[in-house]
């Protein structure tokens, strides 16, 4: 076997078994809180950009208009994503 061959024949098997490693599904946000605690927490939700803020996040204290304080389960419901900055939990 040339060397040409053998390289062609290990990229394929590369290719390949990249393409068979089983990838784990997209990890939903707020999966992991099942805790009744939680989901009766109020976080502010930005209705425009739909992220989800812990009330004392200065990007919460920020947007004005397009603010409300909902439950966070309502807000998951609509959509919300977490804050970069807070992470859209309440750390007590």
């Amino acid at each position: 076997m040339s060397m040409k061959s053998a390289r062609r024949l290990l990229s394929l098997t590369f290719f390949v078994a990249v393409l068979l490693v089983p990838v784990p599904p997209p990890r939903v946000a707020f999966a992991a809180e099942d805790s009744a605690a939680k989901v009766t927490d109020v976080v502010t939700f930005n209705v425009k950009t739909l992220k989800i803020h812990c009330p004392s996040c200065s990007a919460a204290r920020r947007c004005t208009k397009s603010r409300v304080d909902i439950p966070r389960a309502d807000a998951i419901k609509r959509g919300g994503v977490a804050c970069k900055l807070c992470g859209g939990v309440c750390r007590r």
